[in-house]
């Protein structure tokens, strides 16, 4: 699996450059589809998380805490390394018209396996399970968390109030902001799941 993961990102540096050129057949696909960037740079998202939960299964040779955590820690740092290395390629942007870079796609798998660990260990290592209550519901239902981010933009623009939009929208200000707009937005989320009952399902 870790080999398929190196061919999603691999398809998308072939896309960028041009290797797929020769398929007149995908170019009508191309146009809505980028392969690169939908079926590799995001499958291989789904694919880092299916390959950290195998670690989880009865037949893993991981079967204990402190090897999970290890293991887990270890693939951040090996995710973390090749986002770095490959940077100067195209550089960190999950910009939909470029697609998301690999170096992205890396540091968010490799980050996400840092707060997966540290999670993992607070609720199943130290048995600290009732702090996460208050954001349960979003977990339950986590589309229409993901949706309501995509609502804003607009809303605002609608309200003529979209030049809040670019205030505090880099740096580390920015990455504090998004923080701030992510607890909002789940504990909005949440009052909506708990009082209205809205669930969205696939």
């Amino acid at each position: 699996m870790i080999g398929c993961f190196a061919l999603l990102i691999a398809l998308y540096i072939g896309d960028r450059e041009g290797a797929f050129d020769k398929f007149h057949f995908l170019q009508g696909m191309r146009h809505y589809l980028k392969p690169g960037h939908i079926i590799g740079a995001h499958a291989a998202i789904t694919l880092a998380g299916t390959i950290v939960g195998l670690h989880f299964m009865k037949s893993s040779p991981t079967q204990t805490h402190r090897k999970r955590i290890i293991w887990i820690l270890a693939f951040a740092a090996g995710l973390f390394v090749a986002g770095f290395l490959l940077r100067p390629l195209y550089g960190v942007s999950k910009n939909f018209n470029g697609g998301c870079t690999p170096t992205w796609t890396l540091y968010s798998c490799a980050l996400c396996c840092v707060v997966y660990a540290f999670l993992y260990c607070l609720i199943d290592v130290y048995g600290l399970k009732n702090w996460p209550n208050f954001i349960k519901s979003v977990g339950q239902n986590p589309l229409l968390l993901y949706f309501i981010s995509f609502i804003i933009h607009p809303l605002l623009w609608i309200l003529g109030i979209h030049h809040l939009n670019n205030y505090f929208d880099s740096g580390i200000v920015g990455v504090i902001r998004t923080i701030i707009l992510t607890i909002i937005f789940a504990l909005f989320s949440g009052w909506l799941t708990t009082r209205f009952r809205i669930i969205l399902r696939l």
